[in-house]
């Protein structure tokens, strides 16, 4: 099996992990005990916190195109 050809002046570079604002930081503090392992809220969660997961949601898929 032959080797890979190294190419002039390219380099490797390792991807950042994404760095979120600190208010998706803080709201998912706050959801962390309520988070279901499927994915989603659990439904015994208060209906507070059902918003806070709704407002969380929006603001991480926004987020998520400016990285």
């Amino acid at each position: 099996m032959k080797k890979a050809k190294k190419i002039k002046g390219v380099k490797a570079v390792a991807m950042k992990p994404r760095e979120w604002s600190d208010k998706v930081i803080s709201m998912e503090k706050q959801l962390e005990p309520y988070f279901a392992r499927l994915g989603g809220i659990r439904d015994d969660a208060p209906e507070e916190i059902k918003e806070l997961f709704e407002e969380y949601k929006k603001q991480v898929l926004e987020e998520a195109w400016l990285l």
